[in-house]
């Protein structure tokens, strides 16, 4: 859960400090009267590299914010990695409804993310590529990850097990993804959940697959009117993706990516998660 940390007037000279669950003003209280000046976010932290060792229902040490010291964005489910980088802490889920100006896979019409625990990660089963999760991540006033900043954020994650769901949700006899936070074990030293197993993460990062010289336009995106690519063969411009999916088993971990997904192909096993600048 996300809470709140508000200065009221109370009639002291003071004012009084509140913590609460309402975004917009303490029980009893009002904007005249209440202020928002800081928050942090309720749930479960990594302590150190060994894969058990969780604490559950406690403040998240760098969730907290201030109005100094918090994403441009709204701070609800993120927490600070460094650097000015503030990062989900769950896979962006369904927020505001996702419509498209064609059909799956063509540009967004609307639609933005949240990052809340005990959800279903967005993936291609709601029809997103990885373009649809780049303007995703700008209509929720955030952006996605670089490579760099996926390794800091899931850095102390424990690798997944093939046989079992012990440490992430990878075990190969999964057929599904599943909701957000779902494996305790399954955190970062940054605090960041599912990084590793559920589904892999869309990141902006691109390459070219260079297995052909037959350079030429493509249109793999045809009847969107969003233009062609130039490149080497119908599959060249691929995307990166990060962590593994529901039954990667140990091939699942903290720096596993993939190099072979194209930004236009709508996978039922690739999410993402967002970030923000700070303040």
């Amino acid at each position: 859960k996300d809470y709140y940390v508000y200065l009221c007037d109370d009639g002291s000279a003071s004012g009084l400090l509140l913590i609460s669950l309402n975004s917009t003003a303490p029980s009893g209280y009002n904007a005249n009267n209440s202020r928002k000046i800081g928050g942090f976010h309720f749930g479960r932290k990594r302590n150190s590299f060994t894969p058990s060792d969780i604490t559950n229902n406690v403040v998240v040490p760098n969730s907290v914010w201030d109005l100094v010291h918090r994403p441009r964005c709204s701070p609800e489910g993120m927490v600070y990695i460094g650097s000015g980088v503030w990062v989900d802490i769950y896979l962006v889920s369904v927020n505001e409804a996702i419509t498209f100006t064609a059909g799956n896979g063509s540009p967004l019409l609307s639609g933005t993310g949240k990052s809340t625990y005990n959800s279903t990660p967005l993936t291609g089963t709601e029809g997103l590529n990885g373009y649809n999760f780049i303007e995703l991540a700008y209509r929720s006033g955030k952006r996605l990850l670089t490579y760099a900043e996926w390794l800091r954020a899931a850095y102390g994650s424990p690798q997944g097990n093939s046989s079992d769901n012990i440490n992430a949700w990878t075990a190969t006899t999964n057929t599904q993804r599943q909701t957000t936070g779902y494996v305790e074990r399954a955190i970062s030293l940054m605090n960041v959940i599912d990084c590793v197993g559920n589904v892999w993460e869309w990141l902006d990062e691109f390459s070219i697959r260079q297995d052909s010289t037959s350079w030429a336009w493509r249109n793999p995106m045809s009847g969107q009117g969003v233009g062609q690519l130039y490149l080497p063969n119908d599959y060249g411009l691929v995307q990166l993706i990060c962590g593994g999916h529901w039954h990667f088993g140990a091939y699942a971990g903290s720096r596993a990516a993939y190099l072979c997904s194209c930004p236009w192909g709508v996978n039922p096993n690739i999410g993402s998660r967002f970030a923000c600048d700070s303040l």
